[in-house]
């Protein structure tokens, strides 16, 4: 299925994953064609030893943002593959806790805004310590576009009219007030379950200037992931869809390209504009240069546009995805349904029942694929499995600084390896070289029969 990248909306996802590899593939399994942007929080992580490092799971229409951290992380973003429009850098420059996670995510037509992955918990490697709002993101001086998403691990009767007794809130209040967030939860709408009731712990904040553009925030009952936590969707819009002409971000496919005519297409206009190279050419100046680089440029880009096709961005799948993984899914949704409606014991033990047969569907699949694939490797695809086997690294490409500044973006690291690279030449300090006595030789003119007698 192809997609067609929307320049003037980003599609959100959060969820609290209950560190289940399952509901990870199921909620990026249902973010495919829906989603640009994934955060999850208690993501299932497993650790490399050598080098020491964390990974988690991977998916092929999606980037993995995974702090490296010194403590294992419990926060987890994706990004989509199929939307070029859309920029989204982790800022290690503003947080790098194991559990908070801070983007900066800007389209063509949507200026820079943060969104925080948070997951509010005491660290894992000591307990003694506070939760991680008090801890860590009442001390981050927070941009005045800013969403604030996760599981707060709070109760309040901002968002949960029934609470008897509030818990945990007191700083996130303080911190929301302070910048006049708006909460965009449905009213007493639950985002966690357990066998004997419900809760609302996953939340969403926007600041002022963020919260108009900000619609649909909704819980997707359509498709459950077998965590104990609600997936949670909502879309960032530009404010005029319409306005904007968007240059195409398409991506060349280099692996179908016929380098054979590329070339000889690019040879022959070559030559039938040598006129314009020599023209160019003789007038050895900078402007002149400028020029030739611009011409080259655009010839190179009318051979790829001939020769080249285009990379069309299209979500997959997890290969060992089937359909009746879709129908244990569709069980577990119907008996979730149910206990909702009436909230009794059995009907959570059916509910239970129906989500460890979905587990088991997935481990069954999964396993399956792999042995699959070991029976029939044949030559050097006994290799492609060994990579496989390998230590996964996830770790991004981390923040870059020279002098005073500090690259965070594609585009501002580019800049800044650049500025290191090739820094301007010295001045060269013509009126310290000394004069030369040099002697000039003198040449006898040559008559025509000199010429002759030597030719001959």
């Amino acid at each position: 299925m192809t997609v067609t990248p929307n320049p003037h909306k980003v599609r959100i996802i959060q969820h609290n994953c209950n560190r289940s590899t399952t509901a990870m593939h199921s909620c990026l399994k249902s973010a495919e064609n829906t989603a640009d942007i994934v955060i999850i929080q208690e993501p299932w992580i497993g650790t490399n030893e050598s080098p020491p490092s964390h990974y988690t799971i991977s998916h092929p229409s999606f980037i993995l943002l995974l702090s490296q951290t010194h403590h294992c992380p419990r926060t987890a973003t994706y990004i989509t593959k199929t939307n070029p429009h859309i920029n989204a850098s982790l800022r290690t420059d503003l947080c790098t806790d194991e559990d908070i996670q801070i983007l900066s995510i800007s389209t063509p037509s949507i200026d820079t805004l943060f969104l925080f992955n948070i997951y509010n918990e005491k660290p894992r490697y000591d307990h003694t310590l506070p939760y991680t709002v008090d801890r860590i993101l009442k001390n981050i001086n927070i941009p005045s576009r800013t969403i604030l998403a996760g599981d707060f691990n709070a109760h309040h009767a901002w968002w949960n009219s029934s609470t008897k007794k509030p818990i945990r809130h007191e700083t996130l209040l303080q911190i929301t007030e302070m910048g006049n967030f708006d909460l965009l939860n449905e009213e007493d709408t639950p985002t966690y379950h357990y066998a004997h009731g419900s809760s609302i712990l996953d939340l969403t904040f926007s600041s002022p200037t963020i919260t108009p553009l900000i619609s649909n925030w909704a819980i997707d009952e359509d498709n459950p992931t077998s965590s104990d936590h609600e997936l949670i969707r909502f879309d960032i819009s530009s404010k005029e869809n319409t306005i904007l002409d968007v240059p195409t971000n398409e991506r060349w496919n280099w692996k179908k390209a016929n380098w054979e005519n590329f070339g000889k297409h690019l040879k022959e206009r070559s030559d039938s504009t040598s006129d314009i190279w020599q023209t160019l050419h003789y007038h050895n100046n900078q402007t002149n240069l400028n020029s030739a680089a611009k011409f080259l440029t655009a010839l190179i880009h009318e051979a790829a546009e001939i020769h080249i096709p285009k990379s069309k961005p299209s979500p997959r799948s997890k290969p060992w995805w089937n359909e009746d993984i879709n129908k244990k899914r569709t069980l577990m949704k119907s008996r979730l349904r149910q206990w909702k409606a009436e909230r009794t014991t059995p009907n959570w033990n059916q509910f239970a029942t129906m989500r460890n047969l979905y587990q088991r569907t997935i481990r069954d699949a999964k396993t399956n694929l792999w042995n699959n694939f070991l029976k029939n490797a044949h030559g050097k695809e006994i290799f492609t499995a060994l990579k496989y086997t390998k230590p996964r690294r996830t770790e991004p490409t981390p923040d870059i600084r020279l002098d005073n500044s500090t690259a965070t973006t594609f585009q501002t690291k580019a800049q800044l390896f650049r500025q290191a690279l090739f820094p301007p030449p010295p001045i060269a300090e013509l009126n310290s070289i000394p004069p030369t006595n040099r002697q000039h030789l003198q040449w006898p003119p040559i008559s025509p029969e000199e010429i002759r007698k030597a030719i001959n």
